[in-house]
């Protein structure tokens, strides 16, 4: 039952990511094994929000915040953090 249940909540998270408003970050590593980074490119298409970014890097596998590239990620997601909870009331995506 367990490969079926994820499966199937696989299925309607993908179905839902177009309800999705809030501003997202994506981050993925192109040294990732355990999930290949086309997977990314579908999330980040897939999300209705209009404040989204897509974040590469290279020398990481999949557990990426305990990789080489973990200063990278940290310092994007806080910049991104920092951007969205200002009341600049701008919006835009950027890949």
């Amino acid at each position: 039952h367990g490969v079926a249940e994820v499966r199937d909540l696989l299925a309607l998270l993908r179905q839902r990511l177009a309800e999705v408003r809030v501003p997202v970050l994506v981050v993925h590593s192109r040294g990732d094994q355990a999930v290949a980074p086309e997977n990314a490119e579908h999330l980040f298409d897939a999300l209705g929000s209009e404040d989204k970014a897509l974040l590469w890097v290279a020398n990481s596998g999949h557990p990426i915040t305990v990789e080489p590239d973990r200063e990278t990620v940290f310092r994007a997601a806080a910049q991104f953090a920092r951007r969205v909870t200002q009341t600049t009331g701008e919006q835009g995506g950027s890949r």
